[in-house]
């Protein structure tokens, strides 16, 4: 499968550089790879052919980490009271990132509107952990998903174990299916009136913009709103950004929920310094048909690691090009 990305409706051919990776990509398909007999404890999966630590195949690690891996395993299911449980033709399909909001949105539950494609209603296998994150639960009920909770501390033999792989790299979508899954996700017959957005990462402790103050006296002249997607429930959000027509802000999670708003929307993504490897967003909006727009910001004028500068005046030039069109 070839993935052919858009260029950024205001790319510069001096930052060919930052999107070079993504223009044209060759991607592999999923599959579902099925095991007649395998064993599930905490994180290590063992079947008759394979022994793998969710998503990331241990026989890839080298053979010192394979080693300490499993040596702890052994050694926490050991110290532990042991439950033995049965199971019978599970799916598994989530991974060590799961619990973070653009790997579950973008990944987990691309890989179960790829199974209904395919006419199969999974019964997922989910750490019970992951169940106490509102947007699991909720958008599991959206797409009417059934589930089977696994904790960390039972050994379950599972009969007819079947792995779901999408082998590529993070930031990688089947444009079929993150289509689809932006269609089954969205609410019905819903709108907002807030249809310009500025993701806010203020209350963040890490990745946040410093002058935001400034920047944000910048938005209210184009009408743009501050939103804080961690103060929202995933419901609220999905309602807020479905109508929502312009997005903008520094590059993170909240960008996943581009996945909500109307075809032919803009994304103005606030990129880090000279940063050539975060692309996961330039790519969705590119296969979501999405105008993508982009500008990179400076580092802390306060010598703050965790923090970035924005050119407000640079920021507002941007703006005024986008909106003027």
């Amino acid at each position: 499968m070839l993935s052919i990305r858009n260029l950024p409706k205001n790319y510069k051919k001096s930052d060919l550089y930052l999107f070079e990776s993504e223009l044209k990509k060759k991607l592999n398909t999923y599959e579902i790879l099925n095991y007649k007999k395998a064993i599930l404890f905490n994180k290590l999966v063992i079947t008759n052919k394979k022994i793998f630590n969710k998503e990331v195949f241990l026989f890839k690690l080298k053979k010192i980490d394979l080693f300490k891996f499993l040596i702890k395993e052994i050694i926490l299911f050991l110290t532990n009271k042991k439950f033995f449980k049965k199971l019978e033709e599970k799916f598994l399909i989530t991974t060590d990132h799961s619990n973070v909001y653009f790997h579950w949105t973008t990944e987990v539950l691309a890989k179960i509107v790829y199974l209904q494609n395919q006419n199969i209603n999974p019964d997922i296998l989910i750490n019970k952990k992951l169940m106490e994150n509102e947007f699991i639960t909720y958008s599991l009920d959206i797409l009417n998903v059934k589930t089977t909770q696994v904790d960390s501390v039972s050994l379950y033999k599972v009969k007819n174990l079947k792995f779901v792989n999408f082998d590529t790299s993070s930031g990688n979508y089947d444009k079929k299916i993150i289509n689809d899954l932006s269609a089954k996700l969205r609410a019905k017959n819903h709108t907002s009136q807030m249809n310009r957005i500025w993701i806010s990462r203020k209350s963040m402790n890490n990745r946040f913009i410093e002058n935001e103050d400034e920047i944000q006296s910048i938005c209210e002249k184009y009408q743009i709103v501050n939103v804080d997607p961690s103060e929202i429930n995933y419901k609220d959000q999905i309602e807020l950004f479905q109508n929502c027509k312009f997005l903008s802000g520094l590059h993170g999670g909240g960008f996943a929920n581009m996945l909500f708003m109307p075809d032919n929307s803009t994304i103005f993504e606030i990129r880090q310094p000279k940063d050539n490897k975060n692309n996961c967003y330039f790519t969705l909006s590119s296969d979501l048909n999405h105008d993508y727009y982009y500008l990179e910001s400076e580092y802390s004028k306060k010598n703050n690691p965790s923090s970035f500068y924005l050119n407000p005046n640079i920021f507002e030039k941007e703006l005024h090009k986008i909106f003027s069109k």
